[in-house]
Formats: structure tokens, C-alpha cells, sequence
């Protein structure tokens, strides 16, 4: 991308209460790129490397009102649609409402009215051989496919899900009297779905705190908890800890994810906590935890187990 991108997303991230430690936001190699995101100074265990407000995060729950554009339908009725007669589960449902919106927006975009900032800058890159061993590595969407006609049948799947929800697209449209030109193709959707799947991390409904825990290990403990892909700024560009080849060592996890309320301490020597909420979701807000220590010039490696 180019520098003024990247200044006029930091410039949104700093508006909306995003905060961080200096960060820097530099070209990655495929299969991840196109942006992987490394600190510019050393971070401490247990420090926050960066924090975002829960309604700056992209999922069903916080795009709503007035952000959802007139020529999507709303994410009731299309999740009725999607999952009638089992046609799919309720997190792929999700996940197709949150493609849908990105589509939908990126096709109605205007110098006033673009989808960046709300979509971390880069992420919509060339896809069209996602259903690959080497994507698999980095995508949890991805990860039980053990060969490539899993991969295969993976990817008839996900088209055929697509296409059911550029059906309904299509058929609001004609109810609506809505332009054809308003409305995504349905080559934009399926791109956009498979960001989702790429990028998208799950998140409790209503960003349900599982501070002192990490987030993994909240759902590991309430497996039945309802959550929703979400798309996070800033977080969407970390890469997945993975190992590649032999070279395990350069691919460990060295931070995780959190979520908690905004809060404050009454005595550092207590640490006893303190939370002040107003309203919903207002003070809800995802953190990633430095887990190690990691030195200037490190990359950011986040773990999806």
C-alpha cells in the first residue's frame, strides 16, 4: 500500500481510540501478505500491544443502523434465509452477512463514503487460489482439511454458500427497486467471503470479557458460548503463528488475545480491579498480550489454536 494509506489508517485507528505501541506495518510474503505488523520498540510480558474498542470491530453485532447499506439486507433476514432447512451453521451465516457487507460497501463506495477505514488497508488481495495447502497453514477455516480434495470439496462448499447469498442480495434488490450497480458481483462476494475466512477471528457476543484468561481459553471452558466472526482492525494484519517447514522456532506465538472492559486499578500493589461501564459495549475492547518479550524489529505472532 501506499504511505498515505497507511498514515490515514493510523490517523482512524487514533480517532476512534485505538492505541498501541509503535507499530510498523511492513510487506509480507504470500501465502499470509500483503502486510504483516512488527513493533518499533521493545515490548514487555504482559504489556498490551495494541487495544481496540469492540464498536470499532466488523461483525453482525456491531454493524447495525445506519452503517449497513441500503442494498444489503438486514442480517436477520438473510440469516434466516442462509440457515433454513440446514443449509449451513449459524457462524457461516455470519460469516457470509459480514462478506456481503464488505462487498456491498466496497461496490457503493465514494471519495465520502469508502469502506477503509473500517477494513484494515491491504487485506483485499488476490484469493483466487485460496483452497491451497499453503493457505491452509495460516487459516483456522482451513486447518481440518487433511489433503487436497478436502481442500477441493472445501471450496464447492464455500462457493455454493456464496451463491446463496448473492441470491439473496439479488432478490432484495428486485424488491427494493434497487440498481444492479448498487449491488456486489458475484465475483466481489466471493472474494470478500474468502477475507472473511482468511482475516475474521471470533469474538463472544456482546465481547464478553475473559480477562485475567486469554480469550482461547475462555471458549476452551464454555464451548457452547455463542460467538461471531469478527474482522479487527489493526489485528486482522497479524500474522497466525504457524510453523513452516523445519522452521518452528521463527513462527512461535509471542502474543494473544484478550477481551476485558475499560477499567482502572485502585493500587498497583493490590492490583485489586476497579471496572467502570456506562453503556453496552462502549467499554468493551479487545487487547492483544505481549506473551514473551519481543525486541524491536519483531514481528507480531498471534496464535490461533
Amino acid at each position: 500500500m501506499k504511505p498515505v494509506d497507511i498514515e490515514k489508517f493510523c490517523a482512524y485507528c487514533a480517532k476512534v481510540g485505538i492505541v498501541s505501541k509503535k507499530l510498523s506495518f511492513r510487506p509480507s510474503s504470500l501465502p499470509w501478505g500483503p502486510i504483516s505488523v512488527f513493533v518499533d520498540e521493545p515490548v514487555v510480558y504482559g504489556s498490551p500491544i495494541v487495544v481496540v474498542p469492540y464498536q470499532t470491530v466488523l461483525n453482525c453485532q456491531t454493524m447495525r443502523g445506519n452503517r449497513v447499506p441500503h442494498s444489503l439486507p438486514t442480517f436477520y433476514k438473510m440469516f434466516q434465509f442462509l440457515t433454513r432447512r440446514g443449509r449451513m451453521d449459524s457462524t457461516t451465516a455470519q460469516s457470509l452477512w459480514l462478506a456481503s457487507f464488505l462487498a456491498t460497501y466496497h461496490q457503493n463506495k465514494s471519495p465520502s463514503n469508502s469502506l477503509a477505514p473500517w477494513l484494515s488497508f491491504g487485506l483485499q488481495t488476490d484469493l483466487s487460489f485460496f483452497f491451497t495447502p499453503e493457505h491452509a497453514a495460516f487459516c483456522p477455516f482451513l486447518k481440518e482439511a487433511r489433503n487436497d480434495e478436502s481442500l477441493r470439496d472445501l471450496e464447492r462448499l464455500a462457493t455454493f454458500h456464496v451463491r446463496l447469498a448473492h441470491t439473496m442480495i439479488q432478490f432484495h434488490g428486485r424488491r427494493k427497486g434497487i440498481p444492479s450497480a448498487s449491488q456486489p458481483t458475484f465475483d466481489q462476494l466471493n472474494l470478500a467471503y474468502r477475507t472473511v475466512i482468511k482475516r475474521a477471528l471470533p469474538l463472544p457476543v456482546n465481547c464478553e470479557p475473559s480477562a485475567p484468561a486469554e480469550l482461547a481459553e475462555l471458549m476452551e471452558a464454555t464451548p457452547d458460548m455463542p460467538i461471531l466472526p469478527s474482522l479487527i482492525p489493526v489485528v486482522d494484519l497479524i500474522r497466525p503463528a504457524v510453523s513452516v517447514g523445519n522452521d518452528s522456532a521463527s513462527m512461535e506465538a509471542n502474543c494473544a488475545i484478550f477481551t476485558c472492559v475499560e477499567s482502572d486499578f485502585e493500587s498497583p500493589a493490590t492490583r485489586r480491579l476497579i471496572i467502570f461501564e456506562t453503556t453496552p459495549f462502549s467499554s468493551r475492547k479487545v487487547a492483544v498480550i505481549a506473551t514473551k518479550n519481543l525486541k524491536k524489529n519483531d514481528e507480531v505472532l498471534l496464535g490461533i489454536e
